[in-house]
Formats: structure tokens, sequence, C-alpha cells
């Protein structure tokens, strides 16, 4: 039989085909036929899912208890670095919230607060001196005021192209004119020196005129708007005794425990600098 001949019964077929099934078998006939046919596929489609689930349930069964031990170490090591990123998260915003502390802190028109991050403290004097993160390229000069968002810090000492020395409060070098609240004659406060030639870490002592009254204390000791270091009233420490001898009133000032965990501070910059 040739190609022709086998091609022709072949298409008259499918055309008759084709006209019975959408002219003359009726519409709902065509419906119940697809009905009865989805009927016989739905049980094959849901051997076709249960013989998945049970060949994943195959393959954890073959498992070797090496393989579940390791497939377990490897989850306790993703979650351990999540618990470090959200930690590290977490300490980024701590961060931000102080140095954003620090920059809507009050220090008056004539200063600008240039936010500080603290390197690390000096070995050679723990509680005395500081390394900031700032230098001479970001406008810091010996001799400016360093502050933080609880009270003084200290001032500015050495000074690199971008890093800077902070000679705090508690040195032995630290001189600053201050006042007692409510008064308004200002006094000299000198951090108080130990036997052993170190600075005493929360301690200084002021000269205050004799006349001074000791029902005072305590009372908070606050800065004078002096040389440009800081702004005026800002909080220094506490006068918890005052004390004569020989003719003249002394107090002793404790500082506050912030000085012990400073991470970020203040460069006050003065506005005629700026």
């Amino acid at each position: 039989m040739s190609k022709k001949r086998f091609w022709r019964p072949l298409f008259l077929y499918i055309l008759v085909f084709l006209v019975l099934w959408n002219v003359i078998l009726p519409l709902v006939f065509r419906k119940k036929l697809r009905e009865a046919f989805l009927t016989v596929q739905v049980p094959l489609w849901e051997l076709s899912a249960g013989l998945g689930a049970a060949q994943k349930r195959l393959a954890l069964q073959t498992f070797s208890k090496s393989d579940l031990l390791h497939h377990v170490r490897e989850l306790t090591c993703e979650n351990e670095a999540l618990r470090r990123k959200l930690a590290e998260n977490a300490d980024k915003a701590d961060l931000a919230e102080r140095i954003l502390r620090l920059n809507t802190m009050d220090v008056g028109e004539q200063f600008q607060c240039l936010p500080a991050r603290v390197l690390y403290r000096s070995t050679e004097a723990w509680a005395q001196r500081l390394l900031i993160n700032r230098g001479s390229n970001d406008g810091v000069r010996e001799g400016q005021g360093v502050v933080c968002t609880k009270g003084i810090v200290g001032r500015i000492g050495k000074v690199m192209s971008k890093t800077a020395f902070v000679e705090l409060v508690t040195s032995a070098n630290f001189r600053l004119l201050v006042r007692l609240e409510g008064e308004a004659e200002p006094c000299l406060l000198q951090s108080k020196a130990l036997k052993n030639g170190k600075c005493s870490s929360g301690k200084a002592i002021l000269s205050l005129a004799p006349d001074t009254d000791k029902k005072n204390c305590p009372c908070r000791v606050e800065t004078v708007a002096v040389g440009h270091q800081f702004p005026d009233r800002f909080y220094v420490g506490q006068c918890v005794k005052i004390k004569q001898k020989d003719n003249q009133s002394f107090g002793v000032v404790r500082f506050g425990h912030y000085l012990d965990l400073l991470d970020e501070v203040g460069v006050l910059i003065p506005s005629l600098n700026l």
C-alpha cells in the first residue's frame, strides 16, 4: 500500500471523530465523559503523591546516625551564627542610640558636640587617659572639653591626625574652675593624689571660700564657662563633704561611675573654630 492510500483513511477517521465530538455528541454527554475520566485519574494522582511521601520517609530512614548528627551540627552552627548576628545588630542599634543622644545633647550655641568612639584606655594610667578616634583632621584641638550624656569627662591632650588622647577629670594634672550649685563664686577643682603618686579614680578636692556652709552637702558641682572649654553649669560631680583646715574650706568631690564605662564621648568644638 502506498503512503498516500495510508494517510487518506487516517485523516478521514480523525475528521469524523472531530465532527462527532464537537457537533453530534451532546454537551451533557461530553461533561459526563470528562467527569468519568477525572474519576479514573484522581486515584492515580493520590497514589503518585503517596509514593513520593513514602520515598522521602524511606530516604530519611536510610540516613546513618553519623549523617543525622552532622545535619544537627550544621543546624546548630547556623543557629549560633544567627544569634551572633542578632547580638551584633543589637549592639549597632545601641551604639546608634548613644550617638544620637550625644548629637541632641544641649551644649549651648557656642559649641558643636563631635561624637567620638573610645578606642582604649592608656595602660600606664588606666583611669586617667583615653584614646578616641577623632583627631586634627576632624577639627579636634588640644584643650577642648570632652563630655558624655551624664557629665564632664575631661579635656583633649595630645592630638594626632586621626586620633587624640583625652585627659580625664580624674587625672592629677587636671584643673578646672567650677562652682557649687546655687553658689556664685567659682572654686578650683583638682584631682586627689594618693601616696603612691597615682590618682584617686573617683575623688577630687575643691578649694572653697572660708565661709562655705557645711550643711549644704551633698550638692551638685557644675562647670564655669571660662576659656571656651565647657558650657556653663555642666555636671561635674557631687560634693559629698566639706571640711576646714587652717581657716580654709575644702570640699571632697566624688565623680560618677560612668567614667569607668565610657564607649562614646563628645568633643566640644567651639563655634568660633567652625
